[in-house]
């Protein structure tokens, strides 16, 4: 896939004939990565429980992942940025998941999107925090996104936390590479760039715990 343009064509753009335009817009300056046309995966309102995945039969949701093949992504990150700042890849992975609630986004939805009106309609802002924040049953985790990678036929890019030490990172990178019941192989990983929120004072009408999945 090849881009075009560049600051000489944006200088030309107004005063050139249009020949010449066409002449700019054709100039190849590099190839650019097929995996740009990717997508962030989180675990936010029903963007994957109720949404990519069916939490009840533990399986991809046919009607949601048709769609999603026809957009034909290249690259899906996981586990997002705020929630993932908050996440441990190993309370989502095995028999036993632990559930946790996602507070990180509960404190976003109370501060920005309640006060910016972004509630559905017929939504109180109470509602609309529970939604956004409520309790996650790490149904979907490690194997379950491979396997959805696999079948869309993406390249998975795993955010490792950076609130954790390194040492969890890279057992998960381990993790992933040396199972033979794995779904695929992960070869893009990167560190995910949120802090997370940070806690408020106990004396807050609110205040969340800093813990994630713990």
């Amino acid at each position: 896939m090849a881009a075009a343009g560049g600051d000489e064509c944006g200088r030309n753009e107004r005063s050139g004939s249009a020949d010449d335009r066409r002449g700019h817009l054709a100039r190849v300056l590099g190839e650019v990565s097929p995996l740009i046309f990717g997508y962030d995966v989180e675990h936010v309102g029903r963007e994957i429980n109720g949404g990519l995945w069916d939490v009840d039969a533990l399986r991809r949701r046919p009607e949601v992942l048709e769609p999603v093949k026809a957009l034909a992504p290249t690259l899906i990150r996981w586990p997002g940025s705020i929630h993932c700042s908050r996440y441990d890849w190993r309370d989502g992975v095995g028999e036993q998941r632990k559930a946790y609630a996602r507070t990180g986004y509960a404190d976003i939805a109370e501060d920005f999107f309640v006060r910016g009106d972004w509630a559905p309609a017929g939504m109180t802002d109470e509602e609309f925090v529970t939604a956004v924040g409520g309790p996650d049953p790490n149904t979907f985790g490690t194997d379950e996104l491979l396997a959805l990678c696999v079948e869309i036929g993406a390249e998975p890019l795993l955010a490792a936390n950076r609130n954790r030490p390194p040492t969890v990172a890279a057992e998960w990178v381990r993790w992933c590479s040396r199972r033979e019941e794995s779904p695929r192989r992960v070869e893009w990983w990167t560190v995910t760039t949120s802090r997370g929120r940070p806690t408020r004072p106990a004396s807050s009408p609110r205040a969340p715990s800093s813990a994630s999945c713990s």
